[in-house]
């Protein structure tokens, strides 16, 4: 906003001084016939995570769990402006679905983005031998399975039926002598997943609810951890 005074646009882009809540609410539930859902607006607290981040990231949350718009509306309120901690949400032994976005590499060609193998390269005919031979047909269209060159990393990726194996609150339970590499010493709350997790050290990651369930034939409940190391991992 360039045409408008610096106080003047401070006020504008954050929440008003003086809000009346009571009016609000009163509001919401007059058309509560026409709500179908309801969502809560979060945002993280990087200045508590010791990462040395400082500006959170805001997310849109759709709360659920009942068909009562009523009673989505109470939780919503019980909530409004408290903390909302793992322990709230998720349980040790659940199985939960992990998005990030993956590690950005660029530009790469077909060799390294999917694994094509390299031509031979005495042929004096070729004019290269790290790409296709063929593109295929390009009437009427190119197929989208051809590997064509073009970013790679860098998506977003959800990594599905991770299961959880502790949620603690002392980060110094885990960390090792030496801190994690890329990122140091755990001085919060932690969870502990079985498996991969997309994305790099310090962005954000988020969980929800499986979109796809493991079938009741899989282990559930609390695990017991037996042994945990804590060993350095300088130079690992």
């Amino acid at each position: 906003m360039p045409d408008v005074p610096k106080d003047i646009a401070r006020k504008i882009s954050t929440l008003p001084e003086k809000f009346n809540k009571e009016e609000m609410m009163k509001r919401i539930l007059d058309n509560v016939d026409v709500i179908t859902e309801v969502r809560a607006i979060v945002a993280t607290q990087p200045r508590l995570s010791g990462i040395g981040k400082k500006t959170p990231e805001i997310l849109e949350i759709p709360i659920g769990g009942v068909d009562d718009a009523n009673q989505l509306i109470k939780f919503a309120d019980s909530i409004l402006g408290k903390d909302i901690g793992i322990n709230d949400v998720f349980s040790e032994g659940q199985y939960v679905d992990v998005a990030a976005i993956t590690k950005g590499k660029g530009w790469q060609g077909v060799v390294k983005r999917f694994n094509v193998k390299i031509l031979p390269k005495w042929h004096k005919h070729r004019k290269g031998y790290r790409r296709i031979g063929a593109i295929g047909p390009q009437n009427p269209a190119l197929t989208f399975t051809t590997p064509r060159p073009g970013q790679m990393g860098l998506h977003k990726r959800t990594e599905y039926n991770k299961r959880i194996l502790r949620i603690g609150m002392n980060g110094a339970e885990i960390t090792p002598s030496s801190g994690f590499p890329h990122y140091g010493v755990i001085k919060g709350p932690y969870i502990v997943l079985e498996g991969t997790v997309p994305g790099v050290v310090k962005r954000l990651v988020t969980l929800r609810f499986p979109v796809r369930p493991r079938p009741q034939t899989y282990p559930t409940g609390k695990v017991q951890i037996v042994w945990l190391s804590t060993q350095p991992l300088q130079g690992v």
